[in-house]
């Protein structure tokens, strides 16, 4: 019997946009990717963005983003990017249930510390993808996938390793809405 895709709906108010591919998704890059110039799925086992089953990521082609760099009064390098991030389909790769993140409006300020790492300070929308090796914090723990509306300010050492400094808004476990 063929496997039917069922597509879940969030709330308008829990639908958030992913703001940087490779911010949110990637563990292992510390810096901002530009817009995609198609779309790119991406493949993650349990354990990592979903403890309890397999997740596959659809990244949108339909970002509309600006983005400019600069040095701040402290010498560091900071990208700052605003507009639409691009649009992002979650699946339970196991059920084919899926979550639809639309592209919306966020802003972005990635600056690059002396120490080698990277904080990220996110206002708007944001899909924030922590896995297993993530150290988590402020109420979002390594092994989850949340939609965040608000405020988010997290770092990336340089080995890859996300720590979440705090987070403001209202937040969607999305591995809670795939399992159900």
């Amino acid at each position: 019997m063929a496997r039917t895709t069922r597509r879940r709906s969030l709330p308008h108010r829990a639908r958030t946009a992913f703001t940087t591919t490779a911010a949110a998704v990637a563990c292992c890059l510390a810096t901002a990717a530009p817009a995609a110039a198609a779309p790119v799925t991406i493949d993650l086992p349990a354990g990592e963005a979903c403890s309890d089953f397999d997740v596959t990521l659809v990244i949108g082609d339909d970002s509309k983003r600006n983005t400019r760099t600069f040095v701040d009064r402290n010498g560091n390098e900071v990208i700052l990017t605003t507009g639409r991030a691009e649009s992002v389909v979650v699946i339970n790769a196991e059920t084919d249930e899926s979550v639809t993140v639309p592209s919306r409006g966020a802003r972005t300020k990635q600056t690059t510390n002396p120490d080698g790492s990277t904080t990220f300070e996110s206002t708007g929308n944001l899909l924030l993808v922590l896995f297993s090796t993530d150290v988590g914090g402020d109420g979002l723990t390594p092994t989850s996938t949340t939609l965040i509306a608000g405020r988010t300010v997290f770092t990336v050492d340089p080995d890859g390793v996300f720590t979440v400094q705090s987070v403001s808004g209202k937040t969607t476990d999305v591995c809670a809405v795939l399992a159900a």
